[in-house]
């Protein structure tokens, strides 16, 4: 099927990449405070300003935070990253150098009007979690602080810290108890009034974290590659491999938690058998999944990378890369129960929230786009609520039949 280079209409969003994705750079250390600022540029003059500084993750002294493109250039970099990813028409050289220049898109349309829209959260989101009963919202950043709100009406109910430095995962428990893992290495148990129930050290740093509630059990992924399951009721280990040679991006639980997917920084994909840490397939992507959701009845693995969707027969590990509306990295998927749908957030070169369809890739809802890039999504079990964040520092909450 032939490809339609998609092309920009409104505006360009200067960032660099999350600082999840930040931590693995050059020297492999993850800075303490955002320092990047970048600047958001108006190509249609609508907000009578021309440039607006908006303080953003760091890369440290990454290459990636050194990138300023002018107004008149912006509209370039979709079309050139299109070319790359379909064509492959570029030198591994000039590939990094269109990384350099990487940027957020949005493409205008009529968004849909958020619920609610916090905003000025300083300390970033690095992790969301939308409890069983879909009444909470546990948000957690940079700072490695929860904050747990009322998910209809956005109260604040409580927060508490955490971990020293970024969190990369939230979980809820069917009793109401949270889990959390730090970036430093750190898995914790913890009611939501911030007294700890158990607590747990690894040597090397989280990079993911999935939950599997109705086997009460964990998913924890390294940097360097192990996967580790988890108890989650007494804390005890009581699984793990060496998975990956490179950093693990995302794992995820079938709904009945017999198999267990990964992807790391090497555009792999496995597929495992989570009672004995068996291989039972592995897929080569084009490029990164950033993320993994099983469909409900577990037939499906999708994927998320540059503007395409990944779609996986898990009996036998059959890949179709199926294109999307995305003008950029899909970082971030949730799947829709009732509909079979995906809900799926952009960054890099776009900030779309879009839902999707996952046979053909076509845009069921258009949520609008976040000013800066996309970061987290999450759905709510009783699928009443869609919540997204960005490297605004903000969380929306839409209503999940609000958008056109």
């Amino acid at each position: 099927m032939s490809r339609q280079i998609k092309q920009p209409q409104i505006q360009m969003l200067l960032c660099g990449d999350t600082r999840q994705d930040c931590a693995w750079t050059e020297d492999r250390n993850s800075p303490e405070t955002p320092a990047h600022t970048a600047k958001q540029v108006s190509q249609n003059g609508r907000n009578g300003q021309a440039f607006r500084e908006n303080s953003l993750n760091s890369c440290g002294d990454s290459l990636l935070t050194r990138c300023r493109l002018s107004p008149d250039r912006a509209f370039i970099l979709p079309l050139v990253f299109r070319l790359i990813m379909t064509w492959k028409l570029l030198c591994p050289m000039a590939l990094l150098t269109a990384v350099v220049l990487s940027a957020c898109t949005s493409t205008g349309g009529q968004p849909a009007k958020p619920v609610y829209k916090l905003e000025n959260q300083r300390a970033g989101t690095t992790a969301l979690a939308v409890s069983t009963d879909s009444r909470l919202l546990a948000t957690g950043g940079w700072s490695g602080r929860v904050a747990i709100r009322n998910l209809q009406d956005s109260s604040k109910i409580g927060g508490f810290q955490a971990h020293t430095g970024d969190i990369i995962g939230l979980e809820f428990l069917r009793d109401g108890a949270l889990l959390s893992g730090g970036r430093e290495g750190s898995v914790k148990k913890w009611t939501l009034d911030g007294r700890l129930l158990w607590e747990r050290k690894l040597p090397t740093g989280l990079s993911a974290m999935a939950l599997n509630h109705d086997s009460g059990r964990m998913a924890t992924a390294s940097r360097d590659g192990e996967i580790i399951l988890w108890d989650v009721d007494i804390g005890e280990i009581v699984g793990r491999w060496p998975a990956h040679n490179s950093r693990i991006r995302a794992v995820v639980f079938t709904g009945d938690a017999t198999l267990l997917a990964s992807s790391d920084t090497d555009r792999t994909v496995k597929l495992w058998d989570a009672a004995s840490g068996e291989l039972l397939w592995q897929s080569h992507v084009p490029t990164d999944s950033r993320d993994l959701v099983f469909s409900g009845d577990g037939r499906w693995l999708y994927g998320g990378g540059w503007f395409d969707l990944f779609s996986w027969r898990v009996a036998s590990g059959e890949l179709q890369v199926i294109d999307t509306d995305h003008h950029g990295i899909i970082n971030k998927l949730a799947f829709i129960g009732s509909s079979g749908a995906l809900a799926s957030v952009s960054r890099q070169t776009d900030s779309a929230v879009l839902i999707i369809d996952p046979k053909s890739g076509r845009t069921l809802k258009n949520f609008g786009y976040h000013d800066l890039c996309g970061g987290r999504i999450a759905v709510s079990p009783d699928e009443k609520y869609l919540i997204s964040n960005s490297d605004d520092y903000s969380i929306s909450v839409w209503a999940l039949d609000s958008a056109p």
